[in-house]
């Protein structure tokens, strides 16, 4: 392992059992499959920026040609039309679309449960926070600075610092960190998910490296401006106090699940096609002999399951997953809180310091275990919290390297391995 690598996860793999960090990290062996978590969060973060797009900008798809700008025919953002749409929640529906394309589920009607509640919960984020967020300076920022040795200040060869950062935005007092993030637990304001945040990695990683960043010099928009964001630009005024701020946008997974009707709203929903505020179009199935009643009508083109009751001419029918969404979407605005909270968290000169110390003494640690090729696993983590990926070769002691790679994973390393190999071979 010629670099190693410090990033959030990485660190929190390592933290956890030196085991999974090696697995993980160091070969490189990761599952095939995304879990539902990571996928539900991937998506939540690619609808917020599809969400963030502006109408008659040009599109991400378009590139310069050799006469003509080169245009995706088939993007999802703009259809080939090489500009973003003014209606913007028609693109996020079809960027949601194509995320799913191709993923399979043992329950098709699961997937699309998952796709209606990813697509309703943005709708109620854009109708809660409205035109309460805030001018963004910079997405996605990519970085990778070298770790820093806290005594001497230098680079430590070959140790790396990597992330992602959501977004870079304005607020009052000068520049500060954005991070999106989706979870199961609550986020009440009383909630220890907050508190727990004091001690994250990500957060504080997030305000470290974009500090550094900020005290390189970086250009505005303005030509010629070559101002730190430390500093005001003399052309806009941006800029100002060193970064030592995240704010904390929390979306909390639902909690209901698609459900049954009761018999009377059944009967009223197939008589007038409302629910939870939005109109349906249901279309009737056939009849029985000597039942009255429709038989699974159809929901917007969908086949809703119908159950009769004991008493002749009463039903109760299930969700569609758009009548689920439906339902979803009155939760959001009548309880917004319980989905939508975001939080300004801040780290001081002597947290980000310590934390500078703290990721040196990380990467010492990993260095040491990755040279001498022993790695300690940590029985307690094997099922705490989430069954991790790697029990079924830790409690079946299997050999897991780049050349014993289980059922169910893959080796993202696998190019970089075989060129280390040809390389020594060459050099025997």
């Amino acid at each position: 392992m010629k670099k190693l690598i410090l990033s959030a996860s990485s660190i929190g793999a390592f933290k956890s059992c030196p085991i999974r960090f090696r697995n993980a990290y160091v070969y490189g062996i990761r599952p095939i499959e995304d879990k539902e978590s990571q996928r539900v969060g991937t998506n939540w973060h690619l609808l917020l920026e599809t969400a963030a797009l502006v109408p008659g900008n040009e599109c991400s798809c378009v590139h310069p040609g050799p006469v003509l700008p080169l245009i995706k025919e088939d993007c999802p953002i703009c259809e080939g039309i090489g500009m973003v749409p003014d209606d913007i929640m028609e693109v996020v529906t079809r960027v949601l679309n194509k995320a799913y394309e191709g993923i399979e589920f043992n329950d098709p009607e699961a997937k699309e449960v998952e796709r209606v509640t990813l697509l309703h919960a943005l709708a109620g984020y854009r109708w809660h926070y409205g035109e309460q967020l805030e001018p963004v300076v910079a997405t996605e920022q990519y970085f990778s600075l070298p770790l820093l040795n806290p005594q001497t200040g230098h680079p430590v060869p070959d140790v790396f610092i990597k992330g992602r950062i959501d977004k870079l935005i304005e607020i009052a007092n000068g520049i500060a960190v954005k991070e999106h993030k989706s979870t199961s637990k609550s986020i009440d304001s009383d909630s220890t998910y907050w508190g727990h945040l004091n001690l994250d990695v990500q957060t504080t990683m997030y305000i470290y490296a974009a500090r550094r960043m900020q005290q390189n010099e970086i250009p505005c928009e303005h030509p010629g401006c070559l101002n730190h964001l430390s500093h005001p630009c003399e052309n806009c005024g941006k800029g100002g106090p060193l970064i030592n701020t995240v704010k904390y946008d929390v979306y909390h997974k639902p909690t209901i699940r698609p459900k049954k009707l009761t018999q009377g709203d059944s009967k009223k929903f197939v008589a007038d096609g409302m629910y939870c505020g939005q109109e349906f179009e249901v279309v009737t199935g056939i009849p029985e002999p000597g039942y009255t009643e429709l038989l699974h009508p159809a929901v917007n083109g969908v086949q809703a399951y119908l159950e009769p009751g004991s008493k002749p001419g009463t039903f109760t029918i299930r969700e569609t997953p758009d009548m689920f969404g439906a339902r979803l979407l009155k939760d959001i605005t009548e309880r917004p809180e319980f989905y939508f909270r975001c939080v300004e968290l801040t780290r001081t000169d002597a947290e980000l310091k310590a934390f500078e110390q703290e990721l040196y003494d990380i990467a010492q640690n990993m260095q040491f275990m990755v040279r001498s090729g022993r790695f300690y696993t940590n029985e307690h983590q094997c099922e705490a919290t989430f069954r991790c990926d790697y029990i079924e070769s830790c409690y079946n002691r299997q050999i897991v390297d780049p050349d014993h790679i289980p059922d169910g994973f893959k080796c993202i390393f696998a190019e970089r391995f075989r060129r280390e190999k040809l390389d020594d071979i060459m050099q025997s």
